[in-house]
């Protein structure tokens, strides 16, 4: 899918987050289990494509919104200021000329471990889904 921004993502949080440790998609992260070493953890996955029009029928090209979901694992201490750095990195961030710029939508915890905090947000990224020429 060339409208999916999942490696771009990535790759901006390692830039923008050096001090995040654990950086990787959701689906092909390795478990958290040596949280001392691999904490904190941004975790970033695609969670939904939601269309935002028709389809133009001249050309095949649909309006969509990208919604990533970013697992933010960290202990209590420093969770504001991972969220924040996160934050910083994506808010208004332009993936490409082809994507409107990255938009929060929100956040809640999921949970709650001992020290550790496990925080899902979302966000969204607007672009055009086409068919591949």
């Amino acid at each position: 899918m060339d409208h999916d921004v999942i490696e771009p993502l990535l790759a901006h949080l390692a830039q923008q987050c050096p001090d995040i440790p654990t950086i990787d998609e959701a689906w092909f992260a390795a478990p958290l289990d040596r949280f001392d070493e691999q904490c904190p953890a941004v975790m970033p996955y695609l969670a939904e494509e939601r269309i935002r029009g028709p389809v133009a029928t001249l050309r095949p090209v649909q309006p969509v919104s990208l919604v990533y979901g970013l697992w933010i694992v960290c202990p209590r201490a420093v969770f504001r200021t991972v969220r924040q750095n996160v934050a910083d990195a994506l808010f208004g961030h332009q993936f490409s000329e082809r994507h409107d710029p990255a938009a929060y939508m929100g956040g809640k915890v999921d949970d709650i471990r001992g020290n550790l905090i496990w925080w899902q947000e979302f966000w969204t990224v607007d672009s055009h889904r086409r068919t591949t020429p």
